[in-house]
């Protein structure tokens, strides 16, 4: 009958009863190990119960061996002598179709599980970041720190963190009232400059806090002329309007 099966401990020549069985009767455990898997698989081909009506010296001629071999089988438990036959302990917890059965749905749950780890470990390590990725950021951040807590001019690489810097600064400027909106992608000439000097950061965030009571800007005033007038604004230059009845003057340096 094809396809007929039985369970077998991977352990199975390291077990006491298979050691004892080579003491008892002198032969290796090679030989030991296959005369069982021959009488175990004789008994699935031919018995539904476990038990089978034949003689220890008959069942030499189908397992193999001597009938003093599989007397010491039965001393060690794993062969019963009956009044007309012989049978296997245990049968039904271990190679009954019920006991296969259970073994093969505890299998299929244990491939479930594996797979199920699996994909979730794939499904995780796509939702990491990339190593370069996050070490790169991690640099420029160190750099960043050094440049500024060193009043250093801001170094050629890792200029990663003046974007950010933009990012936020830009979003402030374009809700302020006097600030003309800056609609390109990238920051102004000169913002890294700026931004890399010790303090100016905070001193600008300061002027455009100011920028909507500076009246002398009659226009939005644009970014890049806002730049040149940090100190200036946080000075109070820029505070009153022009004046009227009179030509316009506007303080030295400035260009609108």
């Amino acid at each position: 009958m094809a396809g007929e099966w039985f369970p077998v401990d991977v352990n199975l020549a390291e077990k006491p009863e298979v050691l004892e069985l080579c003491e008892l009767t002198g032969l290796d455990v090679e030989v030991v190990v296959f005369r069982l898997f021959r009488l175990w698989g004789w008994f699935q081909m031919h018995s539904s119960d476990g038990h089978a009506r034949v003689t220890l010296n008959r069942f030499t001629s189908v397992a193999g061996g001597d009938a003093e071999f599989w007397q010491a089988v039965t001393f060690v438990g794993w062969l019963d002598e009956t009044s007309d036959g012989i049978r296997i302990p245990k049968w039904e917890e271990r190679f009954s179709n019920a006991a296969k059965s259970k073994k093969r749905a505890a299998m299929r749950q244990k491939r479930h599980r594996q797979t199920v780890t699996l994909a979730s470990r794939s499904r995780n390590a796509e939702a990491l970041p990339d190593k370069r990725r996050v070490d790169k950021t991690r640099e420029e951040e160190k750099e960043h720190t050094h440049t500024r807590d060193a009043g250093n001019d801001f170094p050629e690489r890792g200029t990663g963190w003046a974007a950010d810097e933009w990012d936020r600064f830009a979003a402030r400027w374009n809700t302020t009232s006097r600030a003309r909106p800056w609609t390109a992608f990238t920051p102004p000439d000169g913002w890294v400059d700026y931004a890399a000097r010790p303090g100016w950061l905070d001193k600008a965030g300061e002027a455009l806090d100011r920028l909507p009571e500076c009246e002398f800007f009659e226009q939005p005033l644009a970014v890049t002329k806002f730049l040149d007038f940090v100190d200036r604004i946080l000075a109070g230059e820029f505070d009153n309007a022009k004046s009227n009845g009179r030509p316009r003057q506007k303080p030295v340096g400035v260009r609108l």
